[in-house]
């Protein structure tokens, strides 16, 4: 039995898990666009829990990873979510535009469903994305200051759209 699961960075989907049944193991394929400089790796969400599936390695222009688990170890038939980066519910690196406005720096993350977004804030510096302030709450990460935007609250038409980071 062969299972296709999308995998997602920063909300978007940039490519696919394959999951193969092999006598004890399972057998899992990744192959996704190169969306960073950076080392990232695969997390998948098995019966709720996070697991490491491991690092993305380029090859040809994308990110791979091909790795065997023992079926009693790490049931990956079911498998529910593969995310790149950092594990489901970690702040990944987004760029992209919100309503009129380009956003660079940014980070996004889902929660409880729904996606969210920490703009780059310097305070007393003029922001680019002032339409949009009005949704957005002041939040702490990393030590400093991010506004944070539920992208759930903004009209249809000024809902994000990702770029390539």
């Amino acid at each position: 039995m062969e299972r296709e699961i999308p995998m997602r960075y920063g909300g978007d989907t940039v490519g696919h898990a394959t999951v193969t049944r092999e006598g004890l193991y399972h057998r899992i394929r990744c192959v996704c666009e190169t969306v960073s400089s950076e080392v990232l790796r695969a997390y998948g969400t098995v019966d709720g829990q996070d697991v490491l599936l491991g690092v993305l390695m380029p090859e040809g222009g994308q990110l791979t990873l091909d790795r065997r688990f023992a079926c009693s170890a790490c049931p990956l038939d079911r498998l529910e979510t593969v995310t790149v980066g950092g594990p489901p519910g970690a702040w990944q690196p987004w760029q992209g535009a919100v309503g009129p406005v380009t956003v660079a720096g940014g980070r996004a993350r889902q929660s409880n469903g729904k996606l969210l977004l920490a703009l780059p804030y310097h305070r007393g510096e003029p922001v680019d994305y002032l339409p949009v302030l009005r949704y957005c709450t002041p939040t702490e990460l990393d030590g400093r200051t991010w506004m944070v935007l539920d992208t759930d609250q903004l009209p249809e038409e000024w809902r994000p759209r990702s770029e390539p980071s």
